[in-house]
């Protein structure tokens, strides 16, 4: 069989975590597609924020995973650009497939080595929610600049752009144009492997999470400030996540420190992937007022563990309330935003039981669709 062969650059990757959605969405990709398509991943020896490579891997060669699956994990000197040369000019390839958009090394040196040596390889990139308007709210005048660059230069004319949400498509037509070339596929989950379990909830307490990196674009503070309005109840609010911006943290302790003493909170650190579900299990709510997602794997994950959401409404999840799975809320009705979490705190077992089934089906439901993965499919076709 006459695969093709696709070469994906993503600066993090497997067993990785730490970098959050994109991550996910590319070996879901893969997991799904590997037996139509030869996959060779190119990415970091180290996870987000560490120095230290991961243990049990091969640095600077390609690694054979599984069949038509290759990583190679590239060390800091193998991330340079005469190697990223050498391995876009010895890899046999049909498509190049870039997640993101501001890494010199992992986007833009990949797409002007290719373009230089004048191969004939189709270009694919997912921008990985980097256009949104939250997104690019921070660094606003850095990524302004890299735009304004790349459209007087040409630097992304003739690639194929990987939209996973019809919101994404927008974006990326309002910055190139209604000619650039969009394919719309939406990301594959995976469903979860166990049964809904009712839980254990009584009126006047709730157990509230936090699952993302902590950075001023995932909003922490905010979900800390509406909570210092809450004087009803007991709340437990468990953050977890890598520190990816020590000032923010800082900020949010703060805040932490100031909140009322019917809410606990607790850092509990990095959460294993692994056990994603088990741990959530535990817990009532997900509360994430992020600034911006393109897709937000974790929200995925926290329905399929039977916690309906709390969100901003800068997500692709949509209806919420009315799919009794949860709530999405603008960020600039705060009002709203306290109004639910009293909801949630003062809801009864039997009804709280009931938005956790909807949110496990709704999970269950929209997990791994036949339409998503042709849509996939035909994006490498």
């Amino acid at each position: 069989m006459d695969r093709k062969k696709i070469l994906v650059f993503i600066d993090w990757y497997l067993p990785g975590y730490k970098a959050g959605g994109p991550i996910k969405s590319v070996s879901n990709i893969i997991s799904a597609l590997k037996k139509e398509f030869e996959f060779y991943v190119f990415t970091r020896n180290n996870d987000l924020g560490d120095s230290n490579p991961y243990e049990n891997i091969i640095s600077d060669k390609w690694t054979v995973l599984s069949e038509n699956y290759q990583v190679y994990y590239a060390s800091q000197k193998s991330i340079s650009v005469q190697n990223i040369y050498k391995i876009i000019s010895q890899t046999e390839f049909d498509i190049l497939y870039l997640n993101g958009i501001f890494s010199f090394r992992f986007n833009i040196l990949p797409l002007l080595i290719l373009k230089l040596q004048k191969k004939k390889s189709k270009i694919i990139v997912s921008p990985r929610g980097m256009f949104g308007e939250g997104a690019l709210g921070l660094k606003k005048t850095k990524k302004k600049l890299f735009i304004s660059f790349a459209l007087i230069f040409g630097l992304f004319r003739k690639v194929t752009w990987h939209s996973s949400t019809p919101s994404e498509e927008k974006e990326i037509r309002k910055i190139f144009g209604n000619k650039a070339q969009v394919i719309n596929a939406l990301n594959i989950s995976i469903p979860p492997q166990t049964d809904f379990a009712p839980k254990v909830k009584q009126k006047g307490n709730a157990k509230f999470f936090f699952l993302s990196r902590i950075s001023r674009k995932k909003n922490l503070s905010f979900a800390l400030e509406i909570l210092k309005n809450v004087s009803e109840g007991e709340i437990s609010f468990d953050v977890y996540g890598p520190v990816e911006d020590p000032g923010y943290w800082k900020e949010c302790k703060s805040i932490i420190k100031s909140l009322n003493g019917n809410i606990k909170v607790n850092y509990r650190g990095m959460l294993d992937p692994n056990f994603n579900r088990k741990i959530l299990s535990n817990y009532h709510f997900m509360f994430f007022p992020t600034l911006n997602e393109n897709y937000g794997h974790v929200i995925f994950e926290s329905l399929s563990a039977g916690c309906p959401v709390i969100l901003s409404d800068q997500t692709p999840w949509k209806n919420l309330e009315k799919n009794k799975i949860g709530w999405e809320i603008p960020l600039d009705k705060k009002e709203i935003f306290i109004n639910v979490i009293k909801k949630c705190i003062l809801m009864e077992e039997f009804e709280f039981n009931d938005l956790s089934a909807h949110s496990f089906e709704f999970a269950m439901a929209s997990a791994n669709q036949k339409e998503v993965i042709e849509q996939n499919r035909k994006l490498f076709s």
